[in-house]
C-alpha cells in the first residue's frame, strides 16, 4: 500500500521554557507567547547580515569567475522544457526494482508496472477521464439579509461566524431577535425538544433544534435536510383547498375561475415547489382538488374528460405537471447558457451525477433513465432530467463538454433493464467500484464473465466474504447458467477488447520460478508457464495446465494448475535419468507476448492462481492481437472542416479556393421546401455567384423544415466561402431575411445571443463569420418570379437540391451551450411554448382517441377538418364575459365532449335510476344518444327549417364582409349546395360543426367564392358556431328536456332521488308515456326573432331575453 506523506505522523518538539540572554543577563522565560516570539526572532537573525559585496570583485577572483567559453549556451536551452512521458519511462525502467526515490516509499517496480491515467480523484482506474480545469468551487454562504443562513461543520465554527455577525450587527445598529434562531442538523443523536447552548458574541443563547426530517422556511421556500417533499406537497394541497372554500359560494364565471387558478394559485404553488419534482400521480392528486371544484362551479359533469379541461378546445386550465416541466426545463436551460459560478456548479453536479448513475458521458449529453427508475433521492438535476426524459425532451449540451469515457465497450446503462439496474440499487455498488462498461466485467477476450474474486486484481477492491447480491444479479443477466460455465450469452459477447492490457516482460526483470502467461506461435494459443532459465536472451519456461474435472466447464472450476507432462510445446529433451525430469514440458518464451501472473502453492506440485486462468490467457493473447489504430488526419485550416459530408465539403472548398483573390462578390440565394406537412421533409438551398466568376452550388438540409431557414443557411454557406476583407452583395427574394438582417446588422454578438430569435444559432453564426472575416455584406430584396435570370436560376437549383446530399454542421462550429430536442429532433423555438404545444397536442389526441369519438377518429375524417381554423375558433370562444354566455359555453362543451344528459348517458351515470330500455321521446324507436338527436326521423322537418335559417344568418355575415358586386347571386346559387353539405348523410355534417370543427370545404367556400380573408372568415365561423348551438338548444334540446321531465315523473324519479342516486332505485317496469308530437312547437317565436334581430349581433344570449 502506498504510504502517503500526508498520513504520516509528524515529529514535533514543544519548548516549554527558554533561556534568554539580554545585555549579558540571562533569564528563564516560561510564557508560551514569549517563547514563540523569541524563537522566531532567533532564527531570523542568527545568520546575521551579509556584508560581502559580490558585485565588485578583485581581479584575482574575477578571472576565476569568468564564463567558460567552451560551454555552449544551447546546452541549457531545453532544461525548462517539460519532461515527456517517454523520457520518464526510460528513466524509471533504468532504475533498480527494489529501490524507492524520495520519501514516498513507492518502489521503482511499482512505477514500472503502473499505467498513466488522467483521472479525476473520485474515478476508478477501470476507465479514464480527462481532468477538467475545475472540479471544485468554493461558494461563500455568508450574507446579511432578513433571512440569514449559516452552514458550518461543527458548533465551534458556528460560534466563530456568529461572533463576527454579532459585531457587524452592533456596528450597524441592527436589532436581532435571537428567539427566532433555529438550528437544523442531520445528527442522529438529536432528540425531540432538544435545545443547544450557543455563544453569540459575549452572551449564551438557547437555540431550538430542528431535526433533519422537519422543514424550515428560508426566503419563502421550505426545506429539510432529508429532502422530504411531503411537507411542501401538503402545503400546496392546502392552498388549493383554501381556494376552493373561498369560491365555493361565489357567483363567478368559468373565465374568472380560470384566471384566479392560473394566475394566482398556481404561481404560489410553483414558487413553493421549485426544489421539488413530483411525478404524474402526485401532480394529479393536486390537480384533482382544483379540478373537482372547477367542474362543479361550471356545471360540468364529473365524467367530462380531463384532457378537455386542460386543452384549448376546452377550458384551458393549467396542468401543474406541465407547469412544473416548463419551469424546471427553463431553469436548467438558463443554467446551461449562463456563465460564471452558476454554469460551473451545474457541470460539477453533472459530473457527480454521471459517476453516481454509471453513465459513459455527461447526463447533459445523454440521459435514458425514467422517473420511475430514478431512485437517487438527493439529486435535483437527475430528477429534472428524468422528468424531461419521460416527455421525450432533451437539452443537449455542446460536445466539447461531453466528458465521454472512451476506454470501455458496451455501457451497462444501455444493456441492463433499468428496473434492475436502478430500482434494485445495483448501480450504487457499480458506481462505488467504478464499473461503467460491460467490458470491465468480462475477460479480455470478451467471452466469459470474471469471477467476483477476480475484481480484486482488476479494480484493487476488497472481495472478501460472500459473493454480494448485486453480482449474482449480473451473473443471472449475462450468463446462461453460472454454475456450469462462465461463458456469456451471445448477445453480450462483445469480442476482444484492450481496456486492460498488462505490460509485457520485455523491459522487466524476471526471476527464476516466476509465473507467466504467454502466447506461443507453436500452438497459436496462450498458455500458463513458469520461468526455468532467465540467464539467456530467450527465456525457457515450463508449461503448466489447469487441473480440470471433466464434469463441468473449466471456467467455473478453481484456477488450480499442475505440470504438463508433455505436449506439442515441448522443445527441450533432458538427459536426466529421473523420469519426473524427462516428463517436463519446456519451451522458449517470447518476451513481447508474455505477462507476469501470480500463483500460490496449495499442495505438492499444484498451485492456485489469484486470477481466473481464462483471464490471464486472454491478457497474453491481447499482447499478440493488439490493434494499432491510425487516426485520420482531417485537419483543415478552415471553418469548412466542421461541415459534413465529404462530398459537400469538397465542393465548398473548391469554391473558396476559386474566390481566394476576389474582393467584390455578387450572388443570388434561394431556399425551397419539399413538404411542410411531412415529418421527414427536406429543405433545399442554393446560391449563384455571378461576379467575379460564375458558380452554382446547391445542397439539401434536414430538421425543422422552413423556407426561411433554407434561405438563411444558403446565405451562411455563401459567407463561409468568401475570403477575408471582401465586399459581398447578396440578392434575396425573402423579405423576412432582408428585414431581420438589417435589424441585426448593427448589433453586437452578445446582444444577438441574448435575443429570442427563430433560428438564433444560425443567425449568430452568420454574423460571427462576417465579423471574423471582416466582410462588408449587403443583403437586398429582389422580387421573386420577376424574370430575373439569376434569381430564377437560384430558385431552380434550390428545388432540385432536395435530392442532393444533406449537409451537417458539427457541434464545434454551432457553438451552442444548450440545444432543445423533442423526440430527438432539434426544435428552434421558445421552450415554454414548445412544452405547451406538446401537451396541447397530447390532450387533443387523448380526447379524439376516446371511445365516444370513434365516429370521427379516423384518418379520412382528419383530412376533412381545417384544424388551424378549428383551433382558433375554440380558443376564441372561451373569451366570454356575460353570465348568459356562460350558459352557452356549458352547453357547447357538453356537446363537444358528448356529455349532454341524454337518456343513454343518464343510464351510464345512474343505472339504478334510469333503465337501459328508455327510448328517444321523439321517435320511440331508438336509444337516445347525441348522434341520434341529429338523425332522428321525427326531426327531419325541423332540421330542414334549421338549415334554411342558418344559411340566412350566414348570408347576412357574408354580405357584411364581402366586397364583390354579385354576392347575392353567388349566395342564391350556392344555397342548395351548402345546405346539402350540412346533411347527416355526409362525412362532415352539422353535428361536427356543433363540436367546433370547421371543414376544409367550408373554409374554401368562403375563401374561393367570396374572397374573404382569414380575419373575416374567423369572425363568421365564430358567429355561425354560436348560432348552431343556440338553434340546437332552442329547436330541439329545450323540447326534449320537457319530454324527459314527463318521463321521469311517470317512472317516479324525483330531484331527491337524483341527489342520492346510490340510495334509490327507479321503476324499471315502466309503461311507455304517450305524448303527442307537434312540429309547431319548434316554430320561431316572437321572442326568438327579437333576440336574433337585436341581441345576437352584440353577443347576447337567448336566456337573457
Amino acid at each position: 500500500m502506498i504510504d502517503s506523506i500526508l498520513e504520516r505522523k509528524r515529529k514535533t518538539i514543544i519548548l516549554d521554557r527558554l533561556l534568554i540572554e539580554r545585555d549579558g543577563v540571562q533569564s528563564l522565560c516560561l510564557d508560551d507567547k514569549e517563547i514563540v516570539k523569541e524563537a522566531e526572532n532567533h532564527y531570523q537573525n542568527v545568520a546575521g547580515k551579509r556584508s560581502n559585496n559580490f558585485l565588485v570583485l578583485d581581479d584575482r577572483w574575477s578571472n576565476r569567475y569568468k564564463p567558460i567559453q567552451q560551454i555552449d549556451q544551447m546546452w541549457y536551452s531545453e532544461i525548462l522544457i517539460p519532461i515527456s512521458i517517454e523520457e520518464w519511462r526510460d528513466m524509471i525502467n533504468s532504475l533498480p526494482n527494489d529501490k524507492a526515490s524520495g520519501p514516498s516509499k513507492i518502489s521503482n517496480e511499482m512505477l514500472k508496472k503502473a499505467e498513466i491515467h488522467e483521472l479525476k480523484l473520485d474515478y476508478n482506474l477501470g476507465y479514464t477521464n480527462p481532468i477538467g480545469n475545475s472540479t471544485r468551487i468554493n461558494v461563500s454562504s455568508q450574507a446579511y439579509m432578513d433571512d440569514v443562513t449559516w452552514l458550518t461543520e461543527d458548533k465551534f465554527h458556528l460560534e466563530q461566524i456568529l461572533k463576527i455577525a454579532d459585531q457587524f450587527n452592533k456596528f450597524n445598529n441592527i436589532q436581532v431577535n435571537y428567539n427566532k434562531f433555529e438550528i437544523t442538523t442531520n445528527s442522529l443523536s438529536v432528540k425531540d425538544n432538544d435545545i443547544i447552548n450557543i455563544k453569540i458574541g459575549n452572551e449564551k443563547k438557547n437555540i431550538a433544534i430542528v431535526k433533519a426530517n422537519q422543514s424550515v422556511r428560508i426566503l419563502g421556500v421550505w426545506i429539510n435536510l432529508n429532502l422530504d417533499q411531503k411537507f411542501v406537497f401538503n402545503q400546496c394541497k392546502d392552498i388549493i383547498k383554501q381556494y376552493n372554500i373561498l369560491v365555493k359560494r361565489k357567483d363567478v364565471t368559468s373565465k374568472q375561475l380560470k384566471y384566479i387558478f392560473n394566475h394566482v394559485i398556481l404561481p404560489r404553488i410553483d414558487y413553493k415547489a421549485q426544489l421539488n419534482i413530483w411525478n404524474k400521480v402526485q401532480c394529479d392528486q393536486i390537480n384533482r382538488i382544483g379540478r373537482a371544484m372547477f367542474k362543479k362551479k361550471c356545471a360540468v359533469v364529473s365524467t367530462m374528460p380531463n384532457c378537455l379541461i386542460y386543452s384549448s378546445f376546452g377550458y384551458k386550465i393549467k396542468d401543474i405537471y406541465v407547469l412544473q416541466l416548463q419551469r424546471q426545463f427553463t431553469r436548467l436551460r438558463n443554467q446551461m447558457n449562463a456563465t460564471g459560478i452558476v454554469n460551473t456548479v451545474l457541470w460539477i453536479r453533472a459530473y457527480q451525477l454521471q459517476q453516481d448513475c454509471i453513465l459513459k458521458q455527461s447526463p447533459l449529453h445523454e440521459w435514458n433513465i425514467s422517473s420511475n427508475n430514478f431512485t437517487l433521492k438527493f439529486d435535483l438535476l437527475g430528477k429534472i432530467l428524468a422528468l424531461m426524459y419521460d416527455n421525450n425532451l432533451e437539452l443537449v449540451a455542446n460536445s466539447t463538454t461531453s466528458n465521454k469515457l472512451t476506454n470501455g465497450k458496451c455501457s451497462l446503462n444501455g444493456i441492463i433493464d433499468h428496473s434492475i439496474l436502478y430500482k434494485k440499487g445495483v448501480f450504487k455498488q457499480l458506481s462505488r467500484k467504478g464499473i461503467v462498461f460491460l467490458s470491465q466485467l468480462l475477460s479480455s477476450d470478451g467471452n466469459r464473465m470474471l469471477r467476483y474474486k477476480d475484481l480484486k486484481n482488476r479494480f484493487n477492491i476488497s472481495t472478501k466474504g460472500r459473493i454480494p447480491i448485486w453480482f449474482k444479479q449480473l451473473e443471472t443477466i449475462f450468463i446462461t447458467d453460472h454454475k456450469l460455465s462462465r461463458k456469456v450469452k451471445d448477445e453480450f459477447n462483445i469480442g476482444r477488447h484492450y481496456q486492460f492490457i498488462s505490460p509485457s516482460i520485455e523491459n522487466v526483470n524476471v526471476k527464476s520460478r516466476d509465473w507467466i502467461a504467454t502466447y506461443t506461435k507453436i500452438t497459436d494459443e496462450a498458455v500458463i508457464a513458469r520461468i526455468i532459465d532467465n540467464q539467456h536472451d530467450s527465456l525457457i519456461a515450463e508449461h503448466w495446465i489447469q487441473d480440470v474435472k471433466e464434469e463441468i466447464s473449466p471456467s467455473v472450476q478453481l484456477p488450480v494448475i499442475k505440470k504438463c507432462n508433455g505436449c506439442d510445446l515441448k522443445l527441450f529433451h533432458t538427459r536426466s535419468p529421473r523420469s519426473s525430469v524427462k516428463k517436463r514440458c519446456l519451451f522458449k518464451v517470447d518476451k513481447q507476448t508474455t505477462i507476469k501472473v501470480k500463483a500460490s502453492s496449495i499442495e505438492c506440485d499444484k498451485y492456485i492462481m489469484d486470477t481466473a486462468i481464462f483471464e490471464n490467457l486472454a491478457l497474453a493473447e491481447n499482447l499478440f492481437y493488439t490493434d494499432n489504430f491510425i487516426g485520420v488526419n482531417t485537419s483543415l485550416n478552415d471553418v469548412l472542416k466542421y461541415v459534413s459530408p465529404f462530398s459537400v465539403r469538397s465542393k465548398l472548398l473548391e469554391i473558396k479556393s476559386n474566390l481566394s483573390d476576389a474582393m467584390y462578390i455578387t450572388a443570388y440565394t434561394d431556399g425551397s421546401l419539399k413538404s411542410h406537412a411531412s415529418s421527414a421533409s427536406h429543405m433545399g438551398g442554393a446560391f449563384v455567384i455571378t461576379e467575379p466568376i460564375s458558380v452554382i452550388f446547391n445542397v439539401s438540409f434536414e430538421d425543422q423544415p422552413s423556407v426561411v431557414k433554407a434561405e438563411l443557411l444558403a446565405i451562411l454557406l455563401l459567407i463561409m466561402t468568401c475570403p477575408k476583407y471582401a465586399s459581398v452583395l447578396i440578392y434575396c427574394d425573402s423579405q423576412i431575411i432582408v428585414t431581420k438582417f438589417l435589424e441585426l446588422f448593427d448589433r453586437s454578438l452578445a446582444e444577438i445571443n441574448k435575443m429570442k430569435l427563430p433560428y438564433q444559432i444560425y443567425w449568430t453564426l452568420l454574423f460571427k463569420f462576417i465579423k471574423f472575416f471582416a466582410l462588408d455584406v449587403r443583403v437586398e430584396k429582389v422580387k421573386a418570379h420577376s424574370n430575373n435570370q439569376y434569381n430564377d436560376l437560384a430558385d431552380k437549383y434550390a428545388k432540385e437540391s432536395i435530392d442532393e446530399d444533406s449537409i451537417i454542421f458539427h457541434d464545434q462550429i454551432l457553438n451552442f451551450k444548450a440545444l432543445i430536442k423533442w423526440n430527438h429532433l432539434i426544435v428552434e423555438r421558445d421552450d415554454i411554448q414548445l412544452i405547451k404545444q406538446i401537451f396541447e397536442a397530447d390532450n387533443l389526441n387523448q380526447f379524439l382517441n376516446l371511445n365516444r369519438n370513434n365516429l370521427i377518429n379516423n384518418r379520412h375524417f382528419f383530412t376533412l377538418v381545417d384544424w388551424k381554423t378549428s383551433y382558433r375558433l375554440n380558443k376564441k370562444s372561451q373569451y366570454i364575459t356575460s353570465k348568459g354566455d356562460e350558459v352557452f359555453q356549458q352547453l357547447a362543451f357538453k356537446i363537444k365532449a358528448n356529455e349532454l344528459p341524454t337518456l343513454d348517458n343518464l343510464h351510464k351515470r345512474s343505472p339504478r335510476l334510469y333503465p337501459s330500455n328508455l327510448q328517444c321521446q321523439f321517435c320511440k324507436n331508438c336509444n337516445e344518444t347525441l348522434h341520434h338527436l341529429w338523425t332522428c326521423s321525427q326531426l327531419t322537418v325541423i332540421y330542414k327549417e334549421l338549415f334554411d335559417s342558418l344559411y340566412d344568418i350566414l348570408s347576412v355575415w357574408i354580405k357584411k364582409f364581402c366586397t364583390l358586386d354579385n354576392v347575392d347571386d353567388i349566395l342564391d346559387q350556392e344555397k342548395s349546395i351548402f345546405i346539402q353539405s350540412l346533411q347527416m348523410s355526409n362525412d362532415f355534417n352539422i353535428s361536427h360543426l356543433a363540436k367546433g370543427l370547421i371543414s376544409m370545404k367550408f373554409v374554401g367556400f368562403l375563401r374561393e367564392k367570396f374572397k374573404l380573408d382569414q380575419n373575416s372568415r374567423d369572425i363568421i365561423f365564430e358567429q355561425f358556431y354560436r348560432i348552431v348551438i343556440f338553434k340546437f338548444s332552442f329547436y330541439i334540446w329545450i323540447k326534449r328536456n320537457s319530454l324527459v321531465l314527463d318521463l321521469e315523473r311517470h317512472i317516479g324519479i324525483t330531484n331527491k332521488m337524483k341527489k342520492n342516486k346510490r340510495k334509490y332505485t327507479g321503476n324499471h317496469n315502466l309503461v311507455t308515456v304517450s305524448s303527442s308530437f307537434d312540429n309547431n312547437l319548434f316554430k320561431d317565436t316572437d321572442r326568438f326573432k327579437y333576440w336574433l334581430k337585436y341581441a345576437y349581433a352584440y353577443g347576447g344570449y337567448f336566456l337573457d331575453f
